[in-house]
This record gives C-alpha cells, structure tokens and sequence, in this order.
C-alpha cells in the first residue's frame, strides 16, 4: 500500500506557482528583447537623420527643411529616451522575478525534501512491522 503525502496539495500549489513565475519572467524577457531591439532602430534612424542633416547643410540651406528634421530628431530623441526608460523597469522587474523565482523554487525544495523524508520513515516503519 503506498503512501500519500500529507502536504502533497501544498507541493502541487507550489509547483504551479513556480511556473506561473517562470511564464511571467519569459513574458519580461519577450518584452525586455523588442525595447532592445526597438532602442536599437530608433538609434539607427537617428543617426541616418545626423547624417542627412549634414550633407543638407553642406550645399545651400533649406532652413524649413532643416527646422523640420531638427524637431523629427527631438522627437526621436523623446523616444529614445522612454523606451530606455521603459527598460530599465522592465530590467528591474526581471531581476526582482528572478529572486522570486528564486525564493519559490526553495520553498517546492523544502516540501520535496520533507516529503522524500516522510516516505522514507514510512517505509522504514513498514520494515520494522514486516
């Protein structure tokens, strides 16, 4: 006859909170690549608008044109800046997922371990009555 452990529910509730963290920490990462990657675009763009505004002023001055480019780069720049700062958040938010997960995955441990504990007394008393 096997023996059920009594925290079993608690273990299995455990578990589950485990890959919850797990699934919201691959969410974070998803998230934490495309700013990178959007950072990294946005940076691209500015730098071809840096070029262009230099070979326009090379040659005679399109001030109107000029005027423009400059406020499409404030607004880069304004954009830039957000998503940098959306992810430092998102940055700050895995590490503090991770220490989570952390946490969860030796609290699952300690039952793991007290259920191996209690099987084996119980299978240690089996032997003694046999």
């Amino acid at each position: 006859m096997a023996k059920s452990f009594s925290l079993q529910s608690v273990l299995a509730i455990r578990e589950r909170a485990v890959e919850l963290l797990e699934m919201q920490l691959a969410g974070l990462l998803a998230e934490e690549r495309e700013l990178k990657m959007r950072v990294e675009q946005l940076q691209r763009i500015e730098h071809g608008m840096f070029v262009d505004l230099a070979r326009q002023q090379l040659g005679v001055l399109d001030l109107p044109f000029i005027e423009q480019v400059r406020w499409q780069l404030l607004n880069l720049q304004k954009q830039i800046r957000d998503h940098t700062r959306r992810l430092l958040d998102v940055e700050a938010q895995i590490e503090a997922k991770r220490k989570e997960i952390i946490r969860a995955e030796q609290a699952k441990e300690t039952l793991e371990k007290l259920k191996e504990h209690e099987m084996e007394a119980w299978a240690a008393e089996i032997a003694r009555r046999e």
